[in-house]
């Protein structure tokens, strides 16, 4: 989705646009809960412009009746972390979506996950132990112009 297409009005969702590399990680998890071990491998990927506004819609249904920001800070961190999951991940077994939804542990872990991998995308450093000098992504320099007649 782009800027253009917003201030149109054409706000229909991205149907697969370009396909950007590294934007999909694959996970491999093990989970211990009730004396069992689950196992499970499924892929979790960056959320677009359409995700990231989907999964804040989510963040409104989940916290109905409730507006979100009123809600307290557990709360809200829960249902973020539910909401980016649900759009983020791809494949994943019912019983990761049944236990994340059951257990804080493995729900924070899993978006854990997910937020280092797209912190990493987009610094492009997505080799493991890849070590950076941490600066700024995003830089803005600002002047003012003369009002326009």
């Amino acid at each position: 989705m782009k800027l253009s297409e917003i201030k149109e009005g054409r706000l229909k969702p991205d149907t697969g646009g370009p396909t950007t590399t590294n934007a999909e990680r694959v996970i491999h998890l093990t989970y211990e809960a009730q004396g069992k071990s689950h196992k499970a491998t499924f892929t979790a990927r960056v959320l677009d412009m359409s995700a990231r506004i989907s999964r804040d819609r989510a963040l409104a249904m989940l916290s109905a009746p409730t507006r979100f920001d009123d809600l307290p800070t557990a709360a809200r961190l829960r249902i973020f972390a539910l909401a980016t999951l649900a759009h983020a991940l791809i494949d994943a077994p019912a019983w990761v979506e049944e236990w994340i939804g059951l257990d804080d542990e493995l729900l924070f872990s899993l978006y854990e996950e997910v937020a280092a991998h797209e912190a990493a995308f987009f610094r492009g450093d997505m080799e493991e132990g890849t070590a950076q000098e941490e600066r700024p992504r995003v830089q803005l320099r600002a002047l003012d112009t003369a009002p326009r007649s």
